[in-house]
């Protein structure tokens, strides 16, 4: 049997969540009065890029930074893409993330410079750019991790 919340239960149920609730828009407004935003939108960025590079991947595989592939019979060289989808460096992991930023960024700074009114046709050149370079890059990653 379930058992049933009286009326005065709810009201102080309601106040506790009130409480909860002012005191985390007080801790937000405070970090916020303290942190420039410019501050911030770069610990957002820093958070994004690490969370798409497969930072938990790394701590829970522990992968090595990078790979080595023989060339001849003494001569080897470093690989920092590894072959197969279920794997990978941690070196390709930052790497991938770092370029997901890149392109989100530079995609919103195009945004950005083409709606001010003094746009800067060679700014905007420069970020679109940067936007492709780093989608080709990682599209030639993804083809080489599938064998494409």
């Amino acid at each position: 049997m379930t058992k049933r919340i009286q009326r005065g239960q709810t009201v102080t149920l309601r106040k506790r969540i009130d409480k909860a609730w002012s005191l985390c828009d007080n801790l937000v407004t405070g970090a916020y009065r303290h942190i420039k935003p410019f501050y911030f939108y770069i610990l957002l960025c820093i958070a994004y890029m690490f969370s798409t590079s497969g930072v938990i991947y790394n701590i829970i595989n522990t992968p090595p930074p990078y790979g080595i592939e023989r060339v001849g019979i003494n001569e080897t060289k470093p690989v920092f893409i590894a072959n197969g989808m279920m794997t990978q460096y941690s070196t390709e992991g930052y790497v991938s993330g770092l370029l997901n930023l890149v392109a989100g960024v530079s995609l919103v700074l195009a945004l950005v410079e083409l709606r001010s009114k003094r746009c800067n046709g060679l700014l905007v050149c420069i970020y679109v750019f940067t936007f492709c370079a780093s989608c080709l890059i990682q599209k030639r990653r993804f083809n080489k991790k599938t064998g494409m």
